[in-house]
């Protein structure tokens, strides 16, 4: 147990001399659209939490943009995920960071910088879940378990404007023991202008 604050000081440590670097690179004027934060819903698909009674999970995001192209575009960013979910017989949550690379065609005209894009990111989750013991034949043991896991992301999105964008991910990750599994969909809307 010792081992998870030590990864989490770690993680926070390379998140501060990545993301101080990358903010370093931009001038006071060209500071918009940096960050991205984003909400929507999270669906596992993987093993009993698809089964539990807690179907559908609330999602949050910022990321730092650290690359962006021409059009002032992202083309990648390093992400911070959060997504969670509780019930009367269910509560998990999610914590998880990647890296993420966008591509992208030509933008069009000037002020017209919208259009459908999609990415491919790694990274990896702190997730928990605590389920109490089912019902059904045979019946299932309680679980509480937690841990780290890997994953891969695939996503699809779209550019409403320079701003405003929605993306639909799929993330596959590792397993839990008792064979709970955090890959899943989400739907998200978000915005690259507050800051």
């Amino acid at each position: 147990m010792k081992r998870v604050p030590c990864l989490c000081v770690l993680v926070a440590t390379v998140i501060l001399a990545i993301t101080s670097q990358a903010h370093a690179q931009y001038t006071e004027e060209d500071s918009s659209g940096k960050f991205s934060i984003y909400a929507g819903a999270y669906a596992p698909v993987g093993s009993d939490l698809q089964r539990s009674d807690a179907a559908v999970w609330k999602a949050f995001g910022l990321s730092l943009n650290t690359q962006m192209d021409v059009d002032d575009r992202p083309i990648a960013s390093l992400g911070l995920d959060y997504a969670a979910s509780e019930s009367r017989s269910f509560k998990g949550s999610s914590l998880g960071m990647n890296y993420t690379r966008y591509f992208r065609g030509p933008a069009g005209e000037e002020g017209t910088l919208h259009g459908f894009y999609y990415g491919l990111g790694a990274g990896f989750n702190y997730n928990h879940a605590q389920m109490a013991p089912g019902i059904e034949e045979p019946p299932t043991p309680a679980v509480d378990e937690s841990g780290i896991q890997y994953g891969v992301t695939a996503l699809a999105g779209y550019d409403f404007s320079p701003d405003f964008y929605a993306e639909l991910r799929y993330t596959q990750t590792t397993e839990l023991a008792h064979d709970i599994n955090f890959s899943g969909v989400s739907l998200v809307v978000g915005t690259r202008s507050l800051f």
